[in-house]
């Protein structure tokens, strides 16, 4: 049982610790340039994940000539490596408490871009057994998508995500 000379401690002890949670911000939303930086990460992994897929379509050239279907399971694990990529990018847009008026637009990213993963993974997978038809028909497969451009205050702050 606690005596009256340790419940003002617990309660000082209580203070403090909800003093201490405040000021680290708790869980509440992120700032506006705290949002632009974590979504300036994200599009500058995206980028050097596209770059890199990008690089792997091309260093496969003359194998596409002499064995498309070889080529097609190749490209299949470089689109495989690629969504992958986004979903390990998508994390920290998953896990921040966008500002009030940035919320509608991450909701709408994450969505598209958790789609889109999800298209890229089915490529990946027909790929990886040798279809190249799966590979020419990417454009196709992710037509549609529905992802949202950012609010221009946003854009301007997001400088890695522009163009």
């Amino acid at each position: 049982m606690m005596t009256l000379r340790r419940r003002p401690l617990v309660s000082l002890l209580l203070v403090v610790a909800a003093a201490s949670v405040a000021a680290c911000g708790g869980s509440g939303a992120a700032s506006k340039d705290e949002y632009a930086a974590e979504l300036n990460g994200f599009c500058s992994s995206f980028l050097t994940a596209t770059r890199d897929l990008q690089k792997s379509g091309t260093s496969l050239g003359a194998d596409a000539d002499a064995d498309p279907r070889d080529a097609a399971k190749k490209l299949g694990g470089a689109v495989q490596t690629f969504s992958d990529k986004i979903g390990t990018s998508l994390g920290g847009l998953k896990g921040i408490e966008p500002p009030e008026s940035y919320a509608k637009f991450n909701t709408g990213l994450v969505d598209g871009l958790t789609e889109a993963q999800t298209r890229l993974d089915k490529v990946a997978t027909s790929a990886k057994t040798g279809d190249v038809k799966s590979l020419g028909n990417i454009g196709q497969t992710l037509g549609g998508l529905d992802v949202p451009n950012p609010p221009k205050d946003l854009e301007a702050k997001a400088t890695k995500c522009a163009g």
